[in-house]
């Protein structure tokens, strides 16, 4: 599949992001940001439906992605030229008997930030890997449905597990080796 997005513009209303020797509006402006997204998978399941997968890629390229960060300040928010993800997801779902459903999914992403183009303050940024986006994250889950006799309700039980390799989650526009 193919699609585009777009997300709008607008202003960051922090005014301590002013020049304060000539303040103007337009300083706190950021631009529109596109994406042009691609995904190409596989869906299947067993004829008696206890099993199902998927497996999908995707890329999308953002074009004016809008970069929100804290200088220790105060929130930014500026336009970098461009962002680029891609990677792979696999998820199943079994269900073994008709109470209980178990899926697992994982997804192995690359979210880095183009190599040229940044404004002044965000060159640091070039072909860096973009904060809060792991590598690798792993979910699975139980979950066990069961009737209550006599009311017409169901109770369950359901649990879940989430885990994702290391990732930057700093706010600022300060890239940590740590």
């Amino acid at each position: 599949s193919y699609s585009r997005g777009y997300k709008g513009g607008g202003f960051q209303l922090d005014r301590s992001g002013m020049d304060p020797a000539a303040p103007a509006l337009p300083q706190l402006r950021f631009r529109a940001e596109t994406a042009d997204s691609y995904e190409a998978g596989v869906k299947g399941a067993t004829q008696d439906g206890r099993f199902r997968a998927t497996v999908a890629a995707f890329h999308t390229q953002f074009h004016d992605y809008q970069f929100s960060y804290f200088t220790g300040l105060n929130r930014r928010t500026k336009n970098v030229p461009d962002l680029t993800t891609k990677g792979f997801e696999v998820e199943t779902w079994f269900r073994p008997f008709e109470a209980l459903e178990l899926s697992a999914a994982a997804t192995y992403q690359e979210a880095i930030f183009g190599t040229s183009g940044f404004p002044a303050g965000l060159t640091q940024l070039q072909g860096v890997t973009v904060p809060i986006a792991p590598r690798w994250i792993v979910v699975g889950t139980a979950q066990y449905t069961m009737p209550v006799p006599g009311s017409g309700l169901d109770a369950f039980a359901y649990f879940d597990m989430r885990w994702q390799s290391k990732s930057y989650v700093g706010g600022s526009a300060v890239v940590s080796p740590n």
